[in-house]
């Protein structure tokens, strides 16, 4: 993630380019580096000091991006040019980049013991990059959509959600734990010290609260799940 100065941009993988563009422009203006992004160098500014503003912001978009997204704007040298380049790529509607998220969808899977909240969060960035480029889905296709990319040990809960007609249905995943490192996400939270859990890399992460977490379907009603812990540091 770039940190710098005031705030921080997520580093921008390929997916809800506009929410990534968002944060750039507000990085820009709250550092006072946002005339690079109109291309045209203001008349109380030198050669050499526009060049110096130009080549700050392209260092702040540029280190937003992952290494996949940069090569594909790495000839660009300047930040309007950047920004230009990376709008016909991913905010544009064309074949290219329709097929491009389309295979992301459709590929999209929540590993085991992943996060079904984060996994909403990766779900929706898509889906809603899609619609930036022309492609909708009712609400009953985008809720299909996500069952269909839970693990199969959901599968008794997808079953039950397709089959039942009710708008609430509580979920007690003995799979794996549930955590994110979201406060927001709860809609019922107890801070305390819950202990730790351990990365595959060996660094232990404090779990500081847990609590209730509702994930809302566009047309099939809400799932809650339960004893959903918050790890900040994932």
């Amino acid at each position: 993630m770039a940190k710098e100065g005031k705030g921080k941009i997520e580093k921008f993988n390929g997916m809800n380019f506009q929410w990534w563009k968002m944060q750039v422009e507000d990085y820009l203006y709250q550092n006072d580096l946002y005339l690079p992004l109109v291309g045209e160098k203001p008349k109380a500014l030198n050669a050499s000091e526009w060049a110096i503003l130009d080549r700050k912001a392209l260092a702040t978009v540029r280190l937003s991006l992952t290494p996949q997204v940069a090569f594909n704007i790495s000839k660009e040298k300047t930040t309007a040019a950047v920004m230009k380049a990376l709008e016909k790529l991913y905010e544009k509607p064309s074949a290219s980049n329709k097929v491009f998220f389309m295979k992301i969808l459709f590929n999209m899977r929540m590993s085991e013991n992943g996060s079904v909240v984060d996994h909403l969060n990766d779900f929706n960035g898509v889906t809603n990059q899609l619609e930036s480029v022309g492609i909708n889905f009712d609400d009953e296709i985008r809720d299909l959509l996500f069952l269909c990319s839970l693990p199969d040990s959901w599968n008794n809960l997808v079953t039950t959600v397709m089959d039942d007609n009710s708008k609430v249905w509580y979920v007690d995943s003995g799979v794996s734990i549930q955590c994110t490192p979201h406060r927001d996400c709860f809609c019922d939270y107890v801070h305390g010290d819950y202990g730790h859990v351990t990365l595959g890399n060996g660094y232990r992460c404090s779990i500081v609260g847990k609590g209730k977490v509702e994930i809302k379907l566009s047309n099939r009603g809400t799932l809650v799940l339960k004893d959903v812990r918050h790890i900040p540091e994932l």
